[in-house]
């Protein structure tokens, strides 16, 4: 495959919407999902005491909060060769440096302003460099192996499988261990998105105010709650 085409094929598999299948999409869910999670516990600690002593719906918002974020950061580190994810990338531009050359980068982003994509290039680079260095990928892949590595294990012992030795995985896991691991892949991801599309992400998903239904009732007496557990039966 030509380096363009090669280019071409590591721009689609980050995608510059989040579409299903692509990278961005993971990212953007992470962070989705983190914010829900943060606000949804502003919100808990607001609430009538009542509302915060009865700890199991809390326990399985937060159990399915934790399996949905530890399964997603496992798909962008999982070391396949047959999925798309970020790890994949990262160990095909380790492999093809030379493919993020500063003149296919000017070509690629900035075909009609050639100055301002060799001050990104050497922004994003280093000055002067003719391409990008295999040390960056290669040290990226080592932080996310680090960070994530935990997570991953956890994932597949864990939430995806049953290992005999359950419970030890997730021994000590912790929801900033979780956030860390999310917070790297967005920093990654968004590097890569700058050097192959031209663009970056927001860390902060728009989204409307879903706050909004707890200011209302879901059960509003003793009689619609007799039902619905009756119909839960």
């Amino acid at each position: 495959m030509n380096e363009d085409a090669t280019w071409d094929r590591w721009a689609h598999w980050l995608g510059r919407e989040p579409s299903p299948g692509t990278i961005h999409h993971d990212v953007v869910g992470m962070q989705a999902s983190r914010q829900i999670w943060q606000r949804l516990q502003a919100v808990v600690s607001v609430s009538p005491e009542e509302a915060r002593q009865l700890g199991t719906f809390h326990s399985w918002v937060n159990g399915i909060y934790l399996r949905f974020q530890g399964l997603a950061i496992r798909r962008q580190v999982d070391r396949r060769t047959d999925v798309i994810c970020l790890r994949r990338l990262l160990g095909e531009i380790e492999a093809r440096p030379d493919v993020i050359s500063r003149a296919r980068y000017i070509a690629k982003l900035h075909p009609a302003d050639a100055r301002r994509g060799e001050e990104f290039f050497d922004q994003l680079v280093r000055p002067g460099a003719e391409a990008l260095e295999k040390d960056r990928p290669t040290a990226d892949i080592a932080r996310l192996d680090a960070v994530a590595g935990r997570i991953r294990k956890w994932v597949d012992k864990e939430v995806a499988h049953y290992d005999r030795a359950i419970g030890k995985f997730s021994e000590g896991l912790t929801v900033r261990e979780i956030h860390t691991a999310v917070d790297l892949i967005f920093e990654v991801f968004n590097y890569y998105q700058r050097l192959l599309l031209g663009q970056s992400v927001a860390g902060e998903v728009v989204m409307p105010p879903w706050e909004r239904v707890f200011r209302v009732a879901w059960i509003p007496d003793d009689d619609a709650l007799n039902r619905i557990i009756a119909r839960g039966g």
